[in-house]
């Protein structure tokens, strides 16, 4: 039987399958990522730099249907890779990612039907796209865990969502994991404000 420290270990390093999780969905629809990578901390909570839809436009084009679909298929992306590496995860660990999806699934302007139809495809999607990834999820968590501790940088710190000593894949180590593979990653360096989603061609099309 796993005993409450093997547990606490296990639940520590899970958040590393989180972020992989969400940057591995990213990628491979296209999102761009951004060059500070991802980071967990030692006391389990982390997070992925990837360019995403935030919540607050209202827009109700075709494109921005889309954004908000891809961006919350990315952030249940991130539980769904969590419970797969440690089933009994804390469900509290997301909420800010659930607050998040949330508030895109309200600009879509649906029926409270049709946003729980939407939310239960959606999570759907990310489920088909983590055991499709799964590999390559593994992979890039795992490359994250193995990283030496260093001190928090001022940008993470600012972001408040850890403390302390993190460990950290950057960018472009992220960028030669998914290469080897040859699945490309659009990591951005520079202003987001630049950048037409418009022109991206997901490496898999995870609405189709």
């Amino acid at each position: 039987m796993e005993s409450f420290e093997e547990f606490v270990s296990k639940h520590k390093r899970s958040a590393a399958y989180h972020e992989a999780g969400h940057i591995t969905a990213a990628i491979v629809q296209a999102m761009p990522i951004n060059p500070r990578g991802m980071f967990v901390d030692l006391r389990g909570h982390g997070v992925a730099n990837y360019f995403c839809r935030e919540p607050g436009d209202l827009a109700t084009a075709p494109l921005d249907s889309k954004e908000r679909k891809l961006t919350i298929i990315a952030l249940f992306a991130g539980h769904v890779a969590q419970r797969r590496y440690l089933p009994g995860v804390d469900e509290t660990g997301w909420r800010d990612d659930r607050i998040r999806i949330e508030k895109l699934l309200a600009e879509m302007n649906l029926s409270e039907q049709g946003l729980a139809e939407l939310r239960q495809d959606l999570w759907g999607r990310a489920t088909k796209l983590a055991d499709k990834f799964w590999p390559n999820i593994e992979e890039t968590a795992e490359a994250l865990l193995i990283q030496p501790c260093i001190e928090m940088p001022a940008e993470e710190q600012k972001a408040g969502w850890g403390t302390g000593q993190v460990r950290n894949l950057t960018g472009e180590q992220v960028s030669q994991i998914f290469g080897k593979h040859e699945i490309p990653v659009n990591l951005i360096k520079g202003n987001i404000r630049d950048y037409d989603s418009t022109k991206d061609v997901m490496y898999y099309d995870s609405l189709a």
